[in-house]
């Protein structure tokens, strides 16, 4: 694609080093089936941009607004174990 190419061109002709940053608004943490939603669209980019990247859990202070969530925070920041959501 035109967006490989120029990120392959920004990484050969300027020697950059270069990642990719996917902000994850907190609201897709309510639900299983969101997270599992936006976790399955950070890996369909990370696998097309072929970079590696970083996840960003955002607005974090308005978590509380969504209710009680259905794991506690720390298993969206680690996800070590899938099961649960299924």
């Amino acid at each position: 694609s035109v967006v490989q190419e120029i990120l392959q061109a920004l990484q050969k002709e300027l020697d950059l080093r270069l990642c990719s940053v996917h902000l994850i608004d907190s609201f897709y943490c309510s639900q299983p089936a969101t997270f599992i939603s936006a976790t399955l669209l950070v890996t369909a980019t990370m696998l097309r941009l072929e970079l590696p990247h970083v996840n960003v859990l955002s607005k974090i202070d308005l978590l509380k607004q969504y209710g009680d969530l259905p794991f506690e925070l720390n298993f969206f920041t680690d996800m070590l174990n899938l099961s649960p959501l299924l």
